[in-house]
């Protein structure tokens, strides 16, 4: 925006985003049942690896990395709602996306949750079922692409999402 930032004033804006993404700790490490954190942080994409050693004697400074895996609290659900958003705020005019888009693209389900390419491949295997036709997964030698087969409900994706974590609650 322009403005130079103290790092104070960075340090604290880079804490709070973190906060969203990572649990919040006592001074011994101890996550705080109290504390009310943001909701992301159940889906662990953000996690401490490890510390290193910071500016003066004795101080440590942890160390975060992506969790680059499948996830399977992430539902199929919510994958084929997030594609869908994906689609309409990038691509919304083609009928179809290549792989590599949906794994790789600033933005896209694969790059958001930091999958694997093999998890989103599989989980793309069966979004014609998940997705209960509105999304299909073809592919071929030369191609792997996504088809938007039929105009999608946004509102009934989202109310899919809800009903799978209500009859697993």
């Amino acid at each position: 925006m322009g403005k130079k930032l103290s790092p104070v004033t960075l340090e604290h804006h880079f804490t709070t985003f973190l906060h969203t993404y990572t649990p919040t700790r006592s001074k011994k490490g101890e996550v705080l049942e109290d504390n009310l954190d943001c909701p992301l942080v159940e889906l662990e994409l953000i996690q401490k690896i490890g510390e290193r050693s910071s500016g003066g004697p004795g101080r440590r400074e942890p160390i975060y990395a992506f969790r680059v895996e499948e996830k399977p609290e992430i539902s199929a659900e919510l994958f084929a709602y997030c594609l869908n958003d994906f689609w309409d705020h990038q691509y919304a005019q083609e009928k179809t996306l290549a792989f590599r888009l949906i794994t790789v693209e600033a933005g896209s389900p694969g790059q958001v949750f930091k999958l694997p390419e093999q998890a989103i491949r599989d989980r793309l295997e069966s979004i014609e079922r998940d997705s209960k036709g509105v999304f299909a997964f073809q592919e071929s030698a030369a191609h792997q692409q996504v088809i938007r087969a039929k105009a999608p409900d946004e509102k009934d994706l989202l109310e899919r999402i809800y009903s799978v974590q209500r009859r697993n609650s």
